[in-house]
């Protein structure tokens, strides 16, 4: 069998605050600052299977 696949993921304006924990609670150092801001992505997934059945 032959199985192709397709998927176009888009990340349009996330806003992201990776400074904080839950309950706001500030980051302890060994974490480190982390990313805080806003971003835009996508993405093109493609995959292609073979099966043979012995």
């Amino acid at each position: 069998t032959f199985d192709l696949s397709y998927m176009y993921v888009d990340k349009k304006d996330r806003k992201v605050n990776n400074q904080f924990l839950p309950h706001n609670v500030a980051s302890p150092p060994s974490i480190g600052d982390g990313f805080d801001g806003e971003w835009t992505g996508d993405a093109h997934l493609v995959a292609f299977d073979v099966g043979y059945k012995f």
